[in-house]
């Protein structure tokens, strides 16, 4: 069975060139030279790997990490400790400082490591109560503790500069940007239809992007999304197309069920990256990148639904036409959807349907001119709406280790197992029960809700969970508790099962 694949492909490369990092380390007998310190080979794989002026944190100064890709930009968080109080006592950041990044990947010769620069947009220390230098006061009050805080760097791009761009589509806009950043471009679209003029009145690249990202249009079938990778990429991503429900994707589950089913154990630093990429909760994947080791599922619906209500009017005066217009913006849902599967639009009975219709909101934007495309303002609110619209449920989950060839976006699928006997049970009760009301249930050997693994202990599928996702956010963390690189993931479903 092939894999399942609704790719982010790449359009242009990236130039920016980046120091090397190299990593030098004590098994193999040998020292960093540049600061008298010894690195471990597991620096970058087990613990990231951090160096600010030429100065490595080791894994016994690093406390807690975060490398976040939730929004347009990368943005980091460390708390370190200077165990020997050379770091603060010489090498400590000024303005023009950047923390260098290194992430090892399992297979280099598959997927690249992550190695990036970051922006200190913030950094403290802890308090130090002695009148004498900190070097003196660290060994009296113990190592100072630093925060550190950064976003990636990028050069340029938050210069404020003076520039026009020939009347063409955001699609190409935001290529040309990209090139003068050097950083590269990719999609799973090949253009927009949203030709006009674009300048920069002495503003940044940044808010220029933002800004033009918010308003990209291409048809009322699309709705689309901005943001910069790992590997220094502009993607700009038709969000559609990664979250419209398909029935062969989900179709194809029933193989990788199959293989989340078989008991084998296996070591991560063995673990091949073959045609069957998912995640799942099943105890014969753990031990390597794919198994969840925690998962929950997010609610925000009610929240989203008061406050967004469950379709906007959208309202603004067209300058050119002279015309007051109006329309009415509902978030998207794939076209014939099975009857088994459901958008997130209130309860199907006669009372959700009325307060489907009464919860609504108006929103007035404005004038339209002449020197924006002719979807402008709607296609602000096309946007807007239909990525708020995911984020009223989703899967949040976290790998015991990271896995590099996840990336946000992707379509994925997702298979939790119901551990214990008692989870089991309740779950087959459910599906009699189902049954018994008229409910079509799948019932043949192999699919979903009917698995057996081998041992003792039967192991049945949550229909609820198990599916096809699309990576929203992912996020790098360490703490010196847990000693080791994990990864968290938000996950989103437009539809859902209607089951019990």
């Amino acid at each position: 069975m092939g894999a399942i694949k609704n790719n982010i492909l790449t359009v242009t490369e990236p130039t920016i060139k980046l120091e090397k990092f190299e990593i030098i380390n004590i098994e193999e007998g040998q020292a960093n030279d540049k600061n008298n310190d010894k690195l471990s080979k597991f620096s970058g794989d087990q613990f990231p790997a951090i160096r600010i002026n030429k100065h490595d944190f080791n894994r016994e100064d690093i406390l807690s990490f975060s490398l976040d890709f939730e929004s347009m930009l990368p943005t980091l968080s460390i708390k370190v400790k200077d165990s020997k109080g050379t770091f603060t006592k010489g090498q400590y950041p000024q303005d023009g400082d950047v923390v260098m990044l290194y992430i090892k990947s399992k297979d280099e010769k598959v997927f690249k490591p992550i190695r990036m620069d970051f922006d200190i947009t913030e950094i403290s220390t802890s308090p130090i109560t002695s009148a004498e230098s900190m070097s003196a006061a660290s060994e009296s009050e113990g190592p100072v503790e630093i925060a550190i805080e950064g976003v990636v760097r990028l050069p340029g791009l938050f210069a404020e500069i003076s520039k026009s761009y020939p009347k063409d589509t955001s699609y190409n806009y935001f290529i040309d940007v990209a090139e003068e950043l050097q950083a590269g471009f990719a999609s799973n679209d090949d253009s927009t239809a949203d030709e006009m003029v674009r300048i920069c009145p002495y503003d940044t690249r940044y808010k220029l992007l933002k800004d033009y990202s918010d308003s990209v249009y291409k048809d009322d079938d699309s709705f689309f999304t901005l943001y910069l990778d790992a590997y220094y990429y502009f993607n700009l991503v038709n969000i559609n197309k990664q979250i419209n429900f398909s029935k062969d994707l989900e179709d194809t589950l029933s193989s990788f069920i199959q293989d989340a089913s078989a008991s084998r154990t296996v070591e991560d630093g063995a673990t091949t990256y073959d045609d069957k990429l998912y995640l799942t909760n099943s105890k014969a994947k753990q031990g390597t990148s794919f198994y969840m080791s925690k998962y929950r599922i997010v609610n925000n619906a009610a929240n989203v639904t008061l406050g967004d209500g469950y379709r906007r009017i959208m309202q603004y005066y067209d300058d050119v036409d002279k015309t007051y217009r109006t329309f009415t913006v509902e978030p998207l849902t794939t076209k014939e959807l099975p009857p088994d599967q459901a958008p997130l639009k209130g309860k199907y009975d006669k009372e959700g349907a009325k307060m489907y219709k009464e919860q609504q909101k108006y929103k007035y934007v404005g004038k339209q001119g002449k020197n924006v495309h002719d979807n402008y303002y709607y296609a602000q609110m096309l946007n807007y709406k239909n990525k708020l619209e995911l984020e009223k449920m989703y899967l949040e989950v976290e790998l015991e280790t990271a896995n590099l060839s996840l990336y946000r976006f992707q379509v994925i699928p997702v298979i939790v197992i119901e551990q214990s006997a008692m989870q089991a049970e309740i779950q087959e009760q459910k599906e009699v029960n189902a049954n018994n009301a008229g409910t079509a249930m799948k019932e043949k050997k192999g699919e979903i809700g009917d698995l057996q693994t081998a041992g003792p202990q039967k192991q049945k599928v949550d229909e609820k969970l198990t599916g096809v996702y699309t990576i929203a956010r992912i996020n790098y963390t360490y703490n010196e508790e847990e000693g080791r690189i994990k990864q968290k993931i938000s996950l989103y479903r437009r539809e859902w099962p209607n089951v019990p």
